[in-house]
């Protein structure tokens, strides 16, 4: 009689334990890449590494950009925006991603207007916030170069 209790027991909390159920989607290829030989034409130079000649270090440089992020639309997925859920999984909330020329641009103008013309051990990071929006963010030495 115990066994017979205990078995409706067992099967209820089996049936609330909850599975996360897996989106399923076609391979994806996510692509960014930046053309730097406009930089370069006005006599700016962006590298990861080291500059191996005589130089003046100008500052450090560090920007973040955050993309605008709107109420999700019904369709968005198709129009090139990523939708974020909300707390229950939800389409609560949509944004186009960045590109990298907005980083590199804001770069640029922030480390001309100190006098530099160049950004050395450059690094380039994808933050994401607590809601799961993808930001870009670049950090570098800003220099002058002697030649």
């Amino acid at each position: 009689m115990k066994k017979l209790l205990l078995l409706p027991l067992v099967l209820i909390l089996m049936a609330s334990c909850a599975t996360k159920q897996i989106q399923l989607n076609d391979r994806t290829v996510i692509s960014n890449a930046i053309d730097l030989r406009d930089y370069a034409n006005k006599g700016f130079m962006f590298t990861v590494g080291d500059y191996t000649y005589n130089y003046d270090s100008i500052g450090i440089i560090s920007i973040t950009i955050w993309p605008k992020v709107e109420k999700y639309q019904g369709g968005a997925e198709n129009k090139g925006y990523v939708v974020v859920k909300d707390s229950r999984g939800f389409n609560g909330a949509m944004y186009k991603p960045l590109a990298l020329k907005e980083i590199f641009d804001e770069a640029f103008k922030k480390a001309t207007s100190m006098g530099a013309d160049g950004l050395i051990q450059m690094e380039i990071t994808y933050p994401e916030n607590t809601q799961g929006v993808q930001g870009l963010k670049i950090n570098g030495l800003a220099i002058n170069r002697n030649e």
